[in-house]
Order: C-alpha cells, then structure tokens, then sequence
C-alpha cells in the first residue's frame, strides 16, 4: 500500500488530470455550506494541488470563517474562478444554485450537492449530475 504522500506528490506529474472545484460560502443557520467545506477538505486530502474552493465576491471571507470554527485546513485550499475550469474538470455547486450550462457545454462536469428533498429535473435537463450524502436520489 502506498503511502498518502507519495501519492499526493505523484499527482502532481499528472498535468492532463482533472482538477476538482467545489463552490464555497458561509451561511450560519444550514448545514449545506460545512458539507461542502467538508468535501473539499477530503479531495484536498487526496489531490491537494488539483482541488480548489470557488468563492463568490459575497463569501470571500468564508474560508477565514471556517477557520474560526476549527477547519484550519480550508486555508490550504487554493481558489479558482469557475471560468478558469476546463474540459474535463469537475466543479461542485450547492443545490441552491443553477446548473452552469455555459461551463456544461465547455466539457465540464457539472454536480449539484444535494442536500434536501428539491426536485433536480430542470438541473438534469441542464445536464448537470447530482452527487447526494442521502440515499434521496434513489428513491
């Protein structure tokens, strides 16, 4: 079995791999936005030079924020604008959000996290993909 680091430093030879990009912000009164910070802190753990937080110009304190709370590993996490993504690269957005058909029809692989009982089928028809922690999706 090979040891994390080694795998975490042989990534980084692989310049065709896809990147992984997870919307970020900070709201106090839903679980959603820990979830996802808590997502992005597992692919950073796996990948750490190809995961990156995407933050809008309302939550751009929000990696500090989660630093308060105990998730110091937010700030080793770079950012990305979601423009930058490329074919190929995955980009993670809550379910409150629209599906992205421009970074869609771009190659980009587009999930929504979702977290409650909303109803995806305009996303899907969008062609975005929905990940889910629940086992709602395949009810």
């Amino acid at each position: 079995n090979m040891d994390q680091s080694i795998l975490n430093a042989l990534e980084l030879f692989d310049s065709h791999a896809p990147r992984v990009a997870i919307m970020q912000f900070t709201q106090v009164n839903t679980g959603g936005p820990e979830a996802l910070l808590q997502l992005a802190i597992a692919f950073h753990s796996w990948m750490p030079s190809r995961t990156f937080l995407v933050l809008d110009d309302r939550h751009r304190d929000s990696v500090g924020l989660w630093q308060d709370r105990g998730y110091y590993e937010a700030m080793e996490i770079k950012s990305i604008d979601p423009n930058e993504l490329r074919q190929g690269d995955v980009y993670i957005i809550p379910e409150i959000l629209a599906c992205p058909t421009d970074l869609v029809s771009r190659g980009v692989k587009v999930f929504i996290w979702q977290l409650s009982n909303s109803d995806p089928i305009a996303q899907l028809n969008d062609g975005c993909k929905y990940i889910s922690h629940t086992f709602f999706l395949a009810t």
